[in-house]
């Protein structure tokens, strides 16, 4: 798989820069040489699997980890040879690290009596810090006496409670159960919204990733492969790593079997005059490409559509209604199993059921097409 990396525009004007920036520890290299701007208020999110190279970079811009190689600048200025308390940056760790015989009073106070603030000024702070993450009426309590959720907003306020200009984030909600930590995204993006802090998170949690953030930078073996939005992402992945990574898809190798000027034609069991993709650059009649579609894409038919669409004949394997969308399994006729995902059939009376004979339908248009790409990535979708 290719390393290039494809990304937008960078910010105009940065807040926070790396430079060529590597780690290695002995042969092995954590994060590869990596450039990355992120502007003022923006939240950024560092995506990808474990041992990617997103918590390493984090450490580096907080100063618990020095670069190989490279340089980092907040507003402009090199900070490789500050310590981390004279960088100006709020950390949220996975594990909350509260002080137990404090009170969330005295815990979100610590980083300021450390800073030597004026008393006076450490109760407004706290005050206010409090307040914004709604635990004013939690302040006499201690940790052992909070939820999960209510501990991981002291570490919030904590960070949150000397004003940093940059708030490093890692991987602060995933110790906890999906409703509290559906509801924390949500106070974490209404917050940002409502401060002047400029945010990176990491996760390796994708629906995290795209429910909070204004761009992702996502990782693979050390390096960024692709930065952007998440509809970026999602809609235009530039290599197999990203659009296997980001959301559950259908995928399939097949040779080409015939070129058109805009269009390749690939071949697939079952499909007499095969699939249409669009060509990408470069690909010969009998190259192996990977083809993608996402589910939401596909759409079930009771008989072939006559629009030009690419079309299997099928049978319906699973068939469950989750709420807002109903999410099937197929089997076509060549043994290929494909994901679709309805908002079409949610009625009970109108649903396919299980065993029944239908057809899937795509547009040539909706199908994504690599020329490279890795087997890892589609067994990653496989697992």
């Amino acid at each position: 798989m290719s390393e290039a990396v494809q990304r937008e525009p960078e910010p105009a004007h940065a807040m926070l820069e790396l430079e060529g920036v590597s780690r290695h520890f002995g042969d092995f290299v954590a994060v590869a040489e990596t450039d990355l701007q992120i502007a003022h208020g923006e939240f950024l999110t560092l995506l990808g699997p474990s041992g990617s190279g997103k918590s390493t970079t984090l450490y580096m811009i907080a100063g618990f980890d020095s670069p190989t190689s490279g340089d980092i600048r907040i507003d402009g200025n090199s900070v490789l040879g500050l310590t981390p308390n004279r960088r100006n940056v709020g950390m949220v760790f996975q594990r909350y690290s509260l002080f137990p015989h404090m009170t969330v009073r005295e815990n979100v106070g610590f980083p300021l009596s450390v800073r030597k603030y004026p008393k006076s000024d450490i109760q407004d702070r706290v005050n206010r810090t409090l307040k914004l993450v709604q635990l004013e009426e939690f302040a006499h309590r201690k940790p052992s006496e909070l939820s999960g959720g209510q501990q991981q907003r002291v570490a919030l306020a904590r960070a949150l409670s000397y004003e940093p200009r940059l708030l490093l984030m890692d991987e602060p909600l995933s110790a906890l159960d999906r409703k509290l930590r559906e509801d924390l995204q949500q106070e974490i993006r209404s917050l940002h919204d409502r401060i002047d802090t400029t945010i990176v998170y990491v996760t390796h949690d994708q629906e995290e990733a795209l429910r909070l953030s204004d761009r992702i930078a996502v990782f693979n073996h050390g390096h960024i492969v692709q930065i952007g939005t998440g509809e970026d992402l999602y809609h235009r992945p530039q290599d197999s790593f990203v659009a296997s990574f980001i959301g559950a898809s259908t995928f399939l190798v097949a040779p080409v079997q015939g070129l058109e000027q805009d269009v390749a034609v690939l071949a697939v069991d079952g499909v007499d005059n095969g699939i249409r993709v669009p060509r990408p650059d470069g690909v010969q009649v009998n190259d192996k490409v990977l083809m993608m579609v996402r589910p939401e894409r596909v759409r079930l038919c009771p008989e072939a559509p006559e629009d030009g669409s690419n079309a299997m004949r099928a049978q319906i394997r699973e068939a469950v209604f989750l709420g807002d969308n109903v999410t099937y399994v197929v089997e076509t006729e060549g043994g290929i199993e494909v994901r679709v995902k309805s908002v079409d059939h949610i009625d009970s009376s109108e649903r396919f059921r299980e065993g029944a004979e239908c057809w899937i339908a795509w547009d040539v248009h909706d199908t994504h097409v690599f020329r490279d790409w890795d087997p890892e990535d589609i067994e990653r979708q496989l697992a």
